[in-house]
């Protein structure tokens, strides 16, 4: 198995209206050894920032009764993050250097 070491910085906006939260800015910085291929990494590193917004902001599944186990459950009412949650334009991904 193979670890490598990440962070994320984030800007967010949150409309004080509705409650709303939007992602307008992220920063990843990544630290895999030496990259073979770059740009198979930095798309590595685009997918598990998506899949980290959510689990973080929309993912949800409820337990007991209000879950799958009452057998209404679908995965329609399963929210993952869609290209309308991400920062498409404003992630930057810096792959440190070996």
């Amino acid at each position: 198995s193979y670890t490598s070491g990440c962070g994320h910085v984030m800007r967010i906006e949150i409309d004080r209206a509705t409650g709303a939260l939007r992602i307008a800015k992220a920063y990843s910085v990544l630290e895999c050894g030496q990259a073979l291929v770059p740009e198979v990494v930095i798309g590595q590193a685009q997918g598990g920032f998506a899949m980290g917004v959510g689990y973080t902001l929309l993912e949800t599944l409820p337990p007991y009764e209000d879950g799958p186990g009452n057998g209404k459950w679908n995965l329609g009412q399963y929210l993952v993050a869609r290209g309308s949650d991400l920062p498409l334009q404003g992630l930057e991904v810096e792959v440190l250097p070996r």
